[in-house]
Parts: C-alpha cells; structure tokens; sequence
C-alpha cells in the first residue's frame, strides 16, 4: 500500500484496505496469497528484511519434496515457548497477548521443542485445498492472538497433523537470500 515503492525488476500490485492497519494486511496477504495470486501455482513469500540472491527455482527443486509448503527451520530455537520467552524478553509482543496465546497451546497439550520454523521465506503451492485450510487456520490464530506468525505456525501443522517441507540451511546465511537485519 506504499505507493512510493517502485522497480524496474518487479511488477508492484499496491493493495488498498481501510479496515486492517498495516501489519494486519501484511499478514492477510502473507498468509492467503491463494486469495491474490489465484492465476499462480506457486507464490514464494520473502519479508522485507530479506534481498533475493539467486535464482529461487533452484531452491525449491533441491529442497521443495512433496508438500505444498517449503520453509527455513528457526536458525537458533525449535520450541515455541523458547520463542514466546525471547518475544517477551525483547519486548516483541504485548505481554498480555503472547501468554493468553502460549498458555491455550500449553492447555491444548501441545509438546515442548516440536520444531520452530523461521517463517521469512515461505514457498507455497498456495491453490492446494488442504494448504488453504492451512493458512485460514494460521490467519485465524494471528488474529485472535500475537503477530508472532512464528509462534502459531508449528502449532497450525500440529493440530492439521501436518510437517511442512524444511530445507537444511541457516536463514540468515545462505545462497538463496541475505538478511538486512536481525534482531533476535
């Protein structure tokens, strides 16, 4: 919706929605790209954060296997408690937020270090039927809970009985996409 953004690279569609503020309708668009890019099989989410290095197709033939969805594992935690902790800690999210959202999956029985996904980097075969249930599943609990799309991710696959494909490399550093910055 920044209609100062402009490339000679890339074809920019601006979306206009009064009803969400910002980080609301980035995350409609991150996590329902099936509702903008219908004409697409595929749509790869990278942030903001992140410049694109090198050709993503090849990343998705050496690392995409049979699901519909290929992501970054956390490059530094595999529990979404640990990551609620370091929100907490780093003032990520509002206190009271994250631990009504932590203390219903602790209450739900969802297991300690059941993996965390860094969710910067995101390949979707996003017209998948049982992947935009998914997703709609995923936006709900970003709705009705934190932000944190990285805390309710792991949690979203548990109860779909679901592991996504994950590749085997460090988000941070690796031939496909260079951080900018990070701060946790």
């Amino acid at each position: 919706n920044n209609h100062k953004l402009k490339s000679n690279f890339w074809n920019i569609e601006y979306i206009c929605d009064t009803s969400l503020d910002d980080m609301q309708l980035a995350k409609k668009i991150k996590l329902q790209p099936f509702k903008f890019f219908k004409e697409y099989e595929t749509s790869i989410w990278v942030d903001g954060k992140f410049e694109i290095k090198d050709d993503m197709k090849q990343y998705i033939e050496k690392y995409g296997k049979d699901k519909p969805i290929l992501c970054f594992p956390h490059y530094s935690r595999n529990c979404i408690y640990d990551e609620a902790m370091a929100c907490l800690y780093l003032n990520k999210v509002k206190k009271e937020q994250i631990i009504k959202q932590i203390s219903n999956y602790y209450q739900m029985n969802y297991p300690f270090d059941n993996g965390l996904y860094e969710m910067g980097c995101i390949v979707r075969r996003h017209n998948d039927i049982f992947l935009q249930k998914l997703m709609q599943d995923w936006y709900f609990e970003i709705k009705h809970y934190s932000y944190r799309d990285q805390i309710s991710f792991p949690v979203v696959c548990w109860k779909n009985n679901f592991l996504p494909d994950i590749c085997d490399l460090d988000i941070n550093q690796n031939r496909w996409i260079k951080i900018y910055s990070h701060n946790m």
